[in-house]
């Protein structure tokens, strides 16, 4: 039996962020009450790993927020023990009640979740600055980032391959969303333009004018959704190019972007070498695009995984759920009973 450790108090990128909520004056961000979803969670509580966030009313994308929605990732030290079940996926309830959201970055890096009074943990990747207070977080590959509650955006962790290098930091301004990414983090501000930082392969921290109501940054390319449901992507060109649609949440995997339409389907676009841009049909509220594999929250509460199942990716826990994060290497979830259900390769374990 396999046993995961977790602090108890979880970020997407070139793999998934997740995350979903509504405007940001209660606190922030809040989950959408039956619309879209991230690589994150919402429902009642975004991209990992892939996920965004919907401003003014629904969708979702990568991270999460203080009011149940899913955004982003992260990383922390350990102390709960998560017991592995039969199936390969590992959970914990102990003093978890709070928990209001949870992320995972691209290639698993960091993986945290956010507590309804604003606190974040991050099991994997660097540890999120303890005296800050969040609406909405995400992690990246090498640093997370979130909205504080006065709308000001931070990061930690570092800037690249260095250690030593800092994080980038975000400019100045009122945000209601970050993603992190993998080089690059993109917040949207409450005005809903987009302001990105860091560094680059294929400009993927450079966006275009305009205005946008959720984001997803992952590896080597950025996503987000347009008031007007239109998915639009910069960066590495060679990902293909966004369907024409209506769509609620975007994530971005690896090599591969993910999307909910507002009809409930998902929509998926990039590599599919394994699938995993080949969405199992139905009808979801929230999509978070990993590695190898992708995962969806039905309606229903259940979640299906398609792809790679090269170490249970697409065993995903049975029961009801309100979100998803998806990494490079494993995915995790949060139950109606808010309990943390993780599932995949070894990077689910503390580092």
């Amino acid at each position: 039996m396999r046993w995961l450790f977790i602090s108890l108090l979880f970020g997407a990128s070139a793999c998934s962020r997740t995350g979903i909520f509504q405007s940001r004056d209660a606190s922030g961000v809040s989950p959408a009450p039956s619309g879209g979803g991230g690589a994150g969670a919402f429902d009642s509580g975004g991209g990992t790993g892939s996920g965004g966030a919907i401003i003014p009313n629904g969708g979702g994308g990568t991270g999460a927020s203080a009011t149940g929605g899913l955004v982003g990732s992260g990383g922390s030290d350990a102390s709960t023990t998560m017991p592995e079940d039969d199936a390969g996926s590992t959970s914990s309830d102990a003093g978890l009640d709070a928990i209001s959201a949870i992320t995972v970055s691209d290639y698993g890096l960091g993986a945290c979740f956010l507590t309804r009074d604003g606190s974040a943990t991050c099991w994997l990747g660097p540890a999120a600055p303890s005296s800050s207070r969040f609406t909405q977080i995400d992690a990246g590959e090498y640093f997370s980032c979130g909205v504080e509650t006065d709308g000001s955006a931070v990061c930690w962790g570092y800037g690249g391959v260095q250690v030593s290098d800092p994080a980038p930091q975000p400019p100045a301004g009122t945000y209601a969303q970050v993603s992190a990414g993998d080089l690059q983090g993109c917040g949207i501000k409450l005005d809903g333009t987009v302001s990105c930082w860091g560094g680059a392969f294929f400009d993927e921290n450079i966006a275009p004018p305009g205005k946008y109501v959720q984001i997803s940054a992952g590896y080597t390319q950025t996503c987000a959704i347009r008031p007007d449901g239109a998915a639009i992507c910069w960066g590495n060109p060679n990902w293909g190019s966004p369907p024409t649609g209506t769509f609620t949440q975007i994530s971005v995997g690896f090599l591969f972007v993910c999307a909910l339409a507002s009809s409930g389907s998902i929509t998926c676009w990039g590599d599919n070498d394994s699938g995993q841009a080949t969405p199992v049909p139905g009808a979801y509220k929230q999509v978070a695009a990993g590695g190898t594999f992708s995962c969806g929250l039905r309606t229903d509460g259940t979640i299906v995984c398609w792809g790679a199942n090269y170490e249970n990716h697409t065993a995903a826990p049975q029961g009801q759920f309100t979100q998803i994060a998806a990494g490079y290497d494993f995915a995790c979830a949060l139950s109606t009973l808010n309990r943390i259900w993780c599932w995949g390769g070894y990077s689910a374990q503390p580092l």
